[in-house]
């Protein structure tokens, strides 16, 4: 059992309070707000002043630890890019002038680590009525429905704005020709990482369905060994984009034995950026469900996906993880499928490297737009915290030369 790292400073009232440390640095790209404080869960760090009081006044919990906080830092804003931490639901319910602004962080479904609950239902259940938050900030319309669904008893306001974090980097321009690159799943196992040791443990739940880390990512090499095929007959040079640093050995070793026999390159996650830097604008990308897939969609490059994750491993009425759901109902496209046929693949695939350019803007646009806009500079999330009446920079592009991954 591990136990919360301890604070013994007196917490000062603020201005404005992060929740997790994630994507403060995106954050403060564009808030110019500097009277503020990180509050991380009471799990992780605990500072004793704020325990003794909750403690003393009854309120014997994570939530409890909370809501003390709130009353001793006074906050006027509260803000979190970790969309998932139940905290930041709460805070109208304990600190109802206070202003909160969500900004969606990662693509999220109906996964949870219970076969009961799930986000959706933790997060209806965290707030009270007309005290939901006040700003949501999603990806797309999608996350958007779901965002809606669980807020329809406490109202927020729920705005698409696309990723903050791909709104806010560059890529790389054009090569002299594109290749094909496969986007990486590959879960977050440790240095070692191997998966098949894992493969008959539960590695989450989908409307009460247990599903197995071999059943949910049996489709990766698969589709990426298909891809190699098909970048071989095609004269391409062929790559898997990784989505674990190189430290943790079990993805590279994963697809090398996936791709035995096939000449690939291989680009691992160091840092929050590097993927954005691996890709040029007229590479051909192929994924499966990956937040990245879409963001580079949602830039105007060429992806195909196929969505076929659960239909592969016979979980047939489990949806979350199709093209577009739950907003997009259609199962088959040019560029996308539920299917993992060699047919299918073959055909979403060979569509992105043949179509032209026109065609491809044609028959894409109107889905990027709806499903995850582009705002480079990300001046609608300046427009969002404006109206909040948070000081901000303005539009900008993100530094990024402290993304390290730890």
């Amino acid at each position: 059992m591990s136990f919360p790292k301890l604070r013994f400073s007196f917490p000062k009232r603020r201005r404005l309070v992060y929740i997790g440390v994630a994507g403060n640095s995106l954050l403060r790209t564009y808030i110019a707000e500097t009277d503020f404080v990180v509050y991380r869960s009471v799990r992780e760090e605990c500072n004793v002043w704020v325990g003794l009081k909750a403690f003393l006044t009854g309120r014997w919990s994570a939530r409890g630890y909370y809501q003390t906080f709130l009353a001793i830092v006074q906050p006027s804003y509260v803000i979190t890019y970790e969309d998932n931490a139940l905290e930041f639901y709460l805070t109208k319910v304990y600190q109802s002038s206070c202003k909160t602004l969500c900004v969606q962080n990662g693509r999220r479904d109906n996964y949870s680590h219970h076969p009961s609950k799930n986000i959706w239902s933790l997060i209806s259940d965290s707030v009270a009525v007309a005290r939901g938050p006040d700003v949501i900030a999603t990806h797309g319309e999608p996350w958007s429905t779901y965002y809606r669904n669980a807020l329809r008893n406490a109202p927020a306001s729920v705005f698409s704005i696309g990723s903050v974090k791909n709104n806010a980097l560059r890529i790389a321009t054009r090569r002299s020709r594109g290749r094909l690159l496969y986007i990486s799943s590959f879960p977050n196992l440790g240095a070692a990482g191997v998966l098949e040791e894992r493969a008959t443990e539960i590695f989450g739940y989908w409307q009460g369905t247990p599903v197995t880390f071999a059943e949910f990512y049996r489709l990766e090499g698969i589709l990426a060994r298909r891809c190699a095929e098909i970048a071989q007959s095609r004269g391409l040079e062929f790559g898997v984009l990784g989505k674990r640093p190189s430290w943790q050995k079990g993805e590279y070793a994963y697809f090398a034995d996936s791709l035995n026999g096939f000449e690939w390159i291989y680009q691992a996650s160091e840092t929050e950026a590097s993927s954005y830097e691996a890709v040029a604008n007229n590479d051909f990308l192929v994924n499966i469900d990956s937040t990245f897939g879409y963001e580079m969609f949602a830039r105007g490059l060429r992806v195909a996906f196929v969505s076929a994750r659960m239909q592969y491993s016979g979980l047939h009425h489990i949806r979350d993880c199709q093209f577009g759901y739950p907003l997009l109902t259609q199962l088959t496209g040019s560029f996308w499928t539920d299917s993992a046929t060699d047919q299918e693949i073959a055909r979403v695939i060979n569509y992105v490297i043949d179509v032209s350019d026109p065609e491809w803007d044609s028959a894409s646009r109107r889905l990027r737009e709806i499903v995850m806009p582009f705002d480079f500079g990300n001046s609608q999330l300046c427009t969002l915290l404006t109206s909040l009446g948070i000081e901000t920079y303005g539009p900008g592009e993100w530094s990024t030369g402290n993304t390290a991954k730890s």
